[in-house]
């Protein structure tokens, strides 16, 4: 009997952990789209911005020539891909988020966006807008819905942790000044 009361006590308080976990909020850009965008006011030119944000391309992805879409000295814009890795219950799930950044520069500041997210599994991409409605569907499931939203949730965790650390490694590449005091 105390075994049950035992198991019941530790089912019960797994339920109410499971439960407060805080749904993560995507936020939408102006034209409704999941994706993340920030103002940033910083000294320089644009066209002295744009160097600094085209060398940190440079520093952040393997490629950049092949990211690199679209460049000049007011907008650069490129296509990258983020590995999302979570694990739950003893799984790993790996996964590819490919995105569109556009790093726009005027006098004193620059606005970074990344948009078009998109889930590439190996059987064409999903849209990150479609998954996500999925998930806000999903809270508070039961069986198969319940492990879903649970996936989703560590899914969508991973992807805000991930591009919110993009956009500080460009804020403190913009940021520092070079110091050349021999």
């Amino acid at each position: 009997m105390r075994y049950i009361i035992l198991f019941f006590l530790w089912a019960l308080s797994y339920q109410l952990m499971a439960q407060s976990e805080e749904m993560v909020i995507m936020p939408n850009l102006e034209d409704g789209s999941l994706g993340y965008q920030e103002v940033v006011e910083v000294p320089g030119a644009a066209s002295e911005l744009s160097t600094k944000a085209l060398a940190w391309v440079a520093r952040t992805y393997k490629n950049s020539l092949e990211v690199i879409q679209h460049n000049d000295t007011s907008l650069i814009i490129g296509k990258g891909i983020m590995d999302v890795a979570y694990e739950l219950k003893g799984r790993v799930y790996n996964e590819w988020v490919g995105y569109t950044f556009e790093i726009g520069f005027k006098e004193g500041k620059y606005r970074y966006t990344m948009r078009n997210m998109v889930n590439k599994n190996g059987q064409g991409d999903i849209a990150l807008s479609t998954v996500y409605e999925g998930y806000k569907s999903q809270k508070g499931g039961k069986g198969a819905a319940k492990v879903m939203y649970q996936i989703n949730h560590k899914r969508f965790t991973k992807i805000e942790t991930q591009a919110l650390s993009l956009m500080e490694s460009l804020k403190n590449a913009m940021g520092q000044e070079k110091k050349d005091d021999w």
